[in-house]
């Protein structure tokens, strides 16, 4: 099983996950429908489902769209309405849902944290290895242990606090986008604990650090410290 990051951020997401027989699945299209085109290389055969995490623009921007394609989509009520998608290939998820129906992948839906009703991370199972994949992005923490042993995680990490706070006093970041992120947004080392305490890394081969805002946290230093601490690939997008 592999996992791209097409895009990431509040600018728009984008996520692919392919199995070992090259079915895929997308995760979030939060970009405009010929971006979605473009990284996908114009070839939509074998995509199994679309799991959306929430209702915000950035996440869920093309989703209709998708629909339109003839790709079942998997939302909450609240996200399918925020998202304005309606008509066939609509599958209502909520926390604690378990899809099983399609030919490649399981999925286990959990709520997470977040300033949006009906957000969701999801845990997806590749059925032919068995491997499983963490994805959790938008939500100030995780609050479930998962029994299973990650082949790959995807996280958000959004912000460092202490430089989070030293841009506020310096005027360069806005309070209120500030206040925010505290709330809804999943700081460094909260990321870096979840891992740590909660999760079984011996047999994940990478991480990917998700969301990471490009004002609010050096990519380049969390990348190098998280291998570090976890003696683990990390990648995030824009990293050099």
């Amino acid at each position: 099983m592999d996992f791209i990051q097409h895009y990431s951020g509040s600018s728009g997401n984008l996520y692919e996950v392919i199995a070992n027989n090259g079915k895929r699945l997308l995760i979030d299209p939060g970009v405009r429908w010929i971006q979605v085109q473009r990284a996908l290389k114009f070839n939509l055969e074998g995509i199994e489902g679309c799991f959306c995490s929430h209702g915000h623009q950035d996440h869920c921007k093309s989703l209709a769209a998708v629909r339109r394609a003839g790709i079942e989509i998997y939302a909450t009520m609240t996200t399918m309405k925020s998202a304005r998608v309606s008509g066939r290939r609509i599958n209502v998820v909520e926390g604690k849902t378990l899809v099983t129906a399609m030919e490649s992948f399981s999925v286990y839906c959990f709520d997470t944290l977040h300033d949006c009703e009906g957000s969701l991370g999801f845990v997806v199972r590749e059925k032919q290895t068995g491997e499983f994949l963490l994805f959790a992005t938008d939500t100030k923490c995780i609050r479930q242990k998962f029994p299973y042993t990650f082949a790959i995680i995807a996280i958000e990490c959004g912000y460092n606090g202490p430089y989070l706070a030293k841009r506020v006093a310096e005027g360069k970041t806005n309070e209120a986008l500030a206040k925010r992120l505290l709330t809804s947004h999943m700081e460094e080392s909260e990321a870096l604990r979840y891992l740590q305490d909660f999760c079984d890394l011996s047999q994940c081969r990478e991480i990917h650090l998700l969301h990471m805002s490009a004002d609010n946290i050096n990519k380049e230093r969390v990348v190098a410290e998280y291998e570090k601490e976890l003696f683990l690939e990390a990648r995030t997008i824009g990293q050099k």
